[in-house]
Formats: C-alpha cells, sequence, structure tokens
C-alpha cells in the first residue's frame, strides 16, 4: 500500500486515512483555526463524526449510492449542566430518514458570545506522508 498517509483535517487532530471528503465542520471565526466538530466520509466508505482528537466515532455500514442525492442528518445532543461535569454527550446519524447510528461523543463546547464557522463540504485537501511530503488533491470541482 505504500506509505501511510496522515491528513490534517484541523487544528486538533492527525488522523491515518486514505483520501477523504469533509462534509462539514463548526470552528472559530477567527484565525485561531479551532475545531469544535467535523464530519467527513473516506474513500473506502467509512463516515466518521470527530469532536476532538480523542472523541470520534465511524461508521462503515452506510451504503451511499453515487450520483444519487441523500438526506443526513446529525444531532449532537449537549450533556445537562445541572446533572453535572460527567454526563456523557450523544450523537445521533440519520441517513434518509432512518437511524442508523447512536454513539457516546464528546462535547466540544465553543466559547461564548464568539462567532462560530459552519463550512459545508471541502474543495482541496493536504496530504502528510510519513516522509513529511505534501501533496495536494482536489476532491470537487
Amino acid at each position: 500500500m505504500g506509505a501511510e498517509r496522515v491528513l490534517c483535517i484541523s487544528s486538533f487532530y492527525h488522523l491515518p486515512v486514505q483520501w477523504l471528503l469533509r462534509i462539514f465542520s463548526v470552528g472559530a471565526a477567527n484565525n485561531d483555526n479551532s475545531t469544535y466538530a467535523e464530519l467527513y466520509l473516506q474513500e473506502d466508505g467509512v463516515l466518521t463524526l470527530a469532536t476532538s482528537s480523542s472523541s470520534f466515532f465511524s461508521i462503515s455500514s452506510l451504503e451511499l449510492e453515487e450520483g444519487r442525492w441523500h438526506h443526513l442528518v446529525v444531532i449532537h445532543s449537549k450533556p445537562n449542566a445541572l446533572v453535572g461535569l460527567f454526563q456523557a454527550s450523544f450523537a445521533y446519524v440519520y441517513l434518509n430518514g432512518k437511524l442508523r447510528h447512536t454513539g457516546k461523543l464528546g462535547y466540544s463546547p465553543s466559547p461564548v458570545e464568539k462567532p462560530l464557522q459552519v463550512t459545508i463540504g471541502t474543495s482541496v485537501v493536504v496530504i502528510h506522508d510519513k516522509d513529511n511530503s505534501n501533496s495536494t488533491r482536489t476532491l470537487m470541482s
């Protein structure tokens, strides 16, 4: 397979993946590159929702037919502040109206009264190989 590729898709984690398509990300609107959540699809069809480098889950059982539109919904519940800091938050992934995955996922709160930026899709990603060489690949036009 060659050198392992690590794709840096945000400031908070580096995951070993093959080519991927970022579906959306939520981050700070300023220039500090803080990212609070990302959803991306890997080349092998695995869908991953992440809120930090140690808090993510992947779904490999989704069937997405190329050339067709799909309705994808992600709901991430915020833990109840009255219950305490140790309550788990949950994420729910629906595809075409059907619940396809439920899982515990850490909640990454954004700073109060700071503007957020939501990015839908991606056009270019930079792949970092283990030898630190970079290659750029266009995923969408």
